[in-house]
């Protein structure tokens, strides 16, 4: 069993997550297309005014409850789940470092998700990214850990899993309050698993949306901007 070393983090981590509500987007129920919606969306939005309009106001607060609700969820025992980090028994929020690697690893575990449906049926998933600032003297970077199995660590068979969650336990119980690991769907990217809220100090809202379509092997993202809101974030 290996010592956690933990040393003092202090940044922003993005964190992709599935948009559940039924017409949430405000333009959605007219029936427009996606470059209809952004041609609405700017005439709506206009740089020049200091004010929101009280449409923009409640877009905002929407995207605001949407960030803490997921947050929320994921440090509520009745809803801890198993991933590569996590075995059900504590609560881990799972961040990257880049909103590049955040979608990369959530279109991924979706596509395992809609594996079996989309290979009759094309399957649409909405998600969205937000951005949190994070600031502990726990984290332990796994990185630097060169006694590790760094292959197991990032690698993309889920036998790794069993790995991954014994050391992730071990650090827990050294008073570990997140992790730094190696991507194992980006390449250059880096995740970042919390495992106690109290080392988010604030969130940014949403950053990005994104809509997928799934159909057997086919994978297809794209970025779209459906929120009547202020751009500086």
């Amino acid at each position: 069993m290996f010592e956690p070393c933990k040393s003092h983090y202090e940044g922003f981590v993005f964190r992709c997550f599935n948009s559940l509500q039924q017409s949430e987007h405000l333009l959605d129920d007219l029936g427009l297309s996606t470059d209809e919606q952004e041609d609405l969306t700017q005439f709506f939005y206009s740089d020049k005014h200091a004010h929101k309009s009280s449409l923009e106001r409640i877009a905002h607060y929407s995207e605001y409850a949407m960030v803490l609700e997921d947050i929320q969820g994921k440090f509520t025992p009745e809803q801890w789940g198993q991933g590569r980090f996590s075995d059900g028994h504590w609560p881990t929020l799972y961040c990257a470092e880049s909103k590049t690697t955040a979608i990369k690893e959530k279109i991924h575990y979706l596509q395992k998700f809609y594996e079996e449906d989309s290979l009759d049926t094309r399957q649409h998933a909405e998600l969205a990214i937000s951005k949190l600032s994070i600031q502990t003297h726990a984290m332990v970077d796994l990185t630097l850990h060169q006694e590790l199995d760094q292959t197991q660590l990032s690698s993309k068979n889920s036998e790794s899993y069993i790995y991954c969650r014994s050391i992730a336990k071990n650090c827990i119980q050294s008073g570990a309050s997140a992790l730094r690991s190696n991507s194992a769907r980006d390449a250059e990217g880096f995740c970042v698993p919390i495992f106690s809220c109290e080392i988010i100090k604030k969130d940014f809202y949403i950053q990005s949306w994104y809509k997928v379509d799934y159909f057997q092997d086919e994978v297809r993202p794209f970025q779209f901007s459906p929120r009547l809101i202020s751009k500086d974030k």
